[in-house]
């Protein structure tokens, strides 16, 4: 059925309950998944389903979301059972950009940061058998230890997140073990994987803006089949509306773009 996917009569192109029983609630805006999975993991510590494990998986550019900043910060004040897996490929639709952008950017470039994080993390392995106690104040010296490093705070374990990462995204075997262990941890945990958009079809590797969407084309030539438009369909309301307010903006020097 997936060959019908936004077409007519044809899958929707985002969650709907009328077409699937796995799907638990129509949307499409890219920002909810960690709403989704909070109201979820909540109904399940009410319901006494102690072993219920709920997983939400959100990109870096849904994250700016203001939607997902809201989910966050009601999280951590749940201790409900909850991973948030950020999906961290650097681009969404076109290249992110912003403080939370560079924010990730730096906790994954700083090579100081990731070898305290191996050696801490392997320390806290061999103190666990001291008693909880010990591997808390084990944590809280290495999260000093980070800010001195990042020169700030762990957004995430501010929000009273475990973060785990980064962590390669496109070694399955990796993360298959991580989210094993990470099982066993209770509370709200997030697990930042890097991963390349486009990561095994080299076109969409090198163009990423342009194969976010791409529509109908060759998998074996990597070839965009055009498709012929009908002159006498209305244009695009997005179109119409970006169009208009640059027009607009031209004339008018109450309207400031950059890219003007």
């Amino acid at each position: 059925m997936f060959y019908t996917n936004r077409k007519y009569k044809g899958l929707c192109g985002f969650p709907l309950p009328e077409e699937s029983e796995f799907d638990s609630f129509a949307v499409g805006h890219s920002s909810t998944s960690i709403s989704a999975a909070l109201g979820m993991a909540v109904a399940a510590r009410h319901k006494g389903e102690i072993d219920r494990r709920v997983v939400a998986v959100i990109g870096d550019g849904s994250m700016t979301g203001g939607m997902a900043f809201e989910a966050l910060n009601h999280a951590g004040i749940e201790n409900s059972n909850i991973l948030v897996i950020l999906n961290d490929n650097n681009i969404a639709i076109d290249a992110n950009v912003g403080a939370l952008h560079q924010y990730l950017l730096d906790i994954t470039t700083s090579h100081a940061y990731n070898r305290l994080k191996d050696d801490v993390w392997k320390f806290l392995g061999k103190l666990s058998k001291f008693g909880p106690n010990t591997q808390i104040l084990a944590q809280k010296i290495e999260n000093g230890i980070k800010s001195i490093i990042l020169k700030e705070s762990n957004l995430f374990e501010s929000l009273n997140f475990r973060y785990f990462g980064p962590v390669d995204g496109h070694d399955v075997f990796h993360i298959i073990q991580i989210l094993r262990d990470l099982e066993k941890i209770k509370g709200p945990k997030l697990l930042h994987i890097r991963t390349k958009k486009g990561k095994g079809f080299l076109v969409a590797e090198t163009e990423q803006t342009l194969w976010h969407a791409p529509g109908k084309f060759n998998p074996d030539t990597g070839l965009i089949i055009e498709t012929v438009k009908n002159e006498s369909s209305p244009p695009k309301f997005q179109d119409v509306f970006g169009e208009t307010l640059l027009e607009i903006a031209r004339t008018n020097d109450k309207i400031t773009d950059s890219i003007l």
